[in-house]
């Protein structure tokens, strides 16, 4: 996404999985428990920060195009995109507890899409959630039944590209600024 900032022709992104499987499956579970030490540790929560913030960052909308498992990082991921749309068949979860880690970089940005309540639910009983209660729960903005789920985006897209580019800019970096503003 970060080389992609910097085309002046860019309207919007979108960020799948490269199959039906999984949008991100999340981190390597046997990877970070491989982890040796706090400075290994921070590094590989850099890596993830890191990615998320550049979508955040991104001038234009991106998408999220949730076609199948969004767990942990991959959740986070999700999180990070201006918009989310899911497959009906998608599933939502931050399972690192169940395995004895954390969850620390970007699932911050949850209470500001689920709630405080919905946010420890997930992150302390490391639920899975469905798509539908994910789109109940605010979590995705839209969910596209079996089949339709690019066509779902597509709409968005034309939607997007048929405003003013730079408007559309303009207005991403409002709403980033907005959230950071006191209520």
């Amino acid at each position: 996404v970060g080389a992609l900032s910097a085309e002046e022709d860019l309207r919007a992104v979108v960020l799948t999985g490269a199959g039906p499987k999984a949008f991100v499956g999340g981190a390597d579970i046997g990877e970070m428990a491989a982890i040796p030490d706090g400075a290994a540790a921070t590094a590989f929560i850099g890596l993830v920060h890191g990615c998320c913030a550049a979508v955040r960052d991104c001038p234009v909308p991106v998408l999220a195009r949730v076609n199948g498992w969004a767990l942990g990082a991959g959740l986070e991921l999700a999180a990070a995109c201006d918009l989310r749309i899911a497959a009906a068949t998608a599933r939502f979860g931050m399972p690192e507890v169940r395995v004895g880690i954390p969850s620390v970089v970007e699932a911050a940005l949850l209470p500001g899409l689920i709630g405080w309540g919905r946010t420890r639910r997930l992150l302390l009983l490391g639920e899975t959630i469905d798509a539908a209660e994910a789109e109940r729960w605010g979590l995705v903005e839209r969910v596209a039944a079996a089949g339709a789920l690019d066509a779902a985006v597509e709409e968005w897209l034309a939607h997007l590209c048929a405003a003013g580019p730079h408007a559309i800019r303009i207005q991403k970096a409002l709403i980033r600024r907005w959230e950071d503003l006191p209520t």
